[in-house]
């Protein structure tokens, strides 16, 4: 009997080692930030091309206006700003610290600039009243990197940038009430608990999907029925297990690895008699349904 034999240890979003350099950029920092803090409508001044690190964190802020010119956002920047409800960043804006409006509990609205390539780790993280997130068809982001919209819990619906290629570990999870996500085609790979217990309703994944992390989809309680795309390498352990309402998985090639307890005992696997994912389904004991 054909065996799919476990590969040992993988990355599954790649680690991006390269640093930033850091460019002469006129910085709003924290010790300069006291009478625009007293305000609940801030107005970064134009002549800023970047705010610090931690410049507005647990402000007052209401309202934000950031002026067209600005880079750079720092790393927790905005970070537990109570009251901030909405973010416009211009187009000039072309990087993002980690963290920048995480916490922001009443945020419900962000729209990105089409000149970043990344977003970074933490960004949104617990930004549980966030409602829509803004791309437009002309973003260069290529990267949602590792928790970055972690228990957004009221987010119900994101159409992914166009040029995303890497989703990160953990960067939706807990988004209960995400029912419907739009994937672009030219993802390549979801990475761990990317959207562990979400709300989704239904998956539509494109034919360049390479990589599906460990628990990548796990207890996303709603989906009934799966088909993968045969461009899918390697399905990791876990992937759709805890999705107790999932009757069917349907896989119509053979992944080059595929992990344990992939889904729950009672969900059928659909494949082709004779196939590797067969033997993967009589050696772990799941149902089989055969393509004609």
């Amino acid at each position: 009997m054909d065996r799919v034999e476990r590969k040992p240890n993988r990355t599954y979003v790649r680690k991006y080692t390269k640093k930033y350099v850091k460019r002469k950029w006129k910085t709003l920092r924290l010790n300069e930030t006291a009478v625009l803090r007293k305000s609940s409508d801030v107005v970064v001044p134009e002549e800023y091309e970047a705010i610090g690190k931690e410049a507005f964190r647990k402000c007052q802020i209401t309202s934000l206006t950031l002026p067209y010119g600005l880079k750079e956002i720092g790393e927790d920047a905005f970070r537990k700003s109570m009251y901030l409800k909405e973010v416009k960043l211009p187009n000039s804006v072309i990087r993002l610290g980690n963290g920048c409006f995480a916490e922001c509990c009443v945020l419900h609205s962000i729209t990105m600039s089409d000149k970043l390539k990344e977003i970074p780790e933490n960004a949104f993280d617990q930004d549980k009243w966030l409602l829509e997130v803004h791309f437009t068809k002309n973003s260069q982001i290529q990267r949602i990197n590792n928790s970055a919209f972690y228990e957004c819990t009221r987010l119900e619906s994101i159409q992914l940038p166009p040029k995303l290629t890497e989703i990160g570990d953990w960067a939706f999870r807990r988004c209960r009430e995400l029912k419907h996500v739009k994937f672009p085609k030219g993802l390549k790979t979801i990475g761990m608990k990317a959207f562990y217990f979400c709300g989704l309703e239904s998956l539509e994944l494109p034919d360049t999907v390479e990589v599906l992390g460990p628990k990548a989809f796990y207890c996303c309680k709603q989906l009934t029925e799966v088909k993968l795309p045969e461009s899918i390498r390697i399905l990791d352990r876990s992937v759709f297990h805890g999705c107790s309402r999932l009757k069917v998985l349907e896989i119509r090639h053979d992944p080059e690895f595929i992990g344990e307890e992939i889904v729950n005992s009672g969900t059928h696997i659909r494949c082709y008699q004779g196939s590797k994912v067969d033997a993967y389904c009589q050696e772990h004991g799941y149902i089989t349904e055969y393509i004609e």
